[in-house]
């Protein structure tokens, strides 16, 4: 789900050239497309921008009961907020690994996987 319809037209794009048949991506604002969702995801992948997940999207994405989730983020302090309600929610970091991609700046990447316990 992004809120860019041209990322999303190049995200399908680019699964067509790639041949991925198993992705399925929505153009608009995160909480209204997930009330629009029926279908339970495999596994969730989010990315979301500085502020985080807001709690209201997030207990509506950990309502899908997915067992796996990709969480990529650029903010820290927002990260641990939102690993804090997924925990609470039966989830557990499997695996967490910063990555500084912007050398002598203040700004780090991190992705983590979590696994429903």
């Amino acid at each position: 789900i992004e809120l860019v319809i041209e990322a999303v037209e190049a995200a399908k794009q680019n699964a067509a050239q790639n041949v991925i048949a198993n992705c399925h991506f929505f153009a608009g604002d995160v909480f209204e497309v997930l009330e629009t969702l029926t279908s339970k995801p495999d596994v969730i992948i989010m990315d979301p921008p500085r502020m985080g997940v807001t709690e209201k999207a997030l207990n509506r994405i950990i309502g899908f009961g997915g067992e796996e989730m990709i969480y990529i983020s650029c903010n820290p302090k927002t990260l641990v907020q939102n690993l804090v309600q997924l925990t609470a929610k039966g989830y557990s970091v499997e695996y967490l690994r910063p990555f500084d991609n912007f050398p002598f700046t203040k700004h780090i990447e991190a992705i983590v996987h979590l696994k429903k316990i």
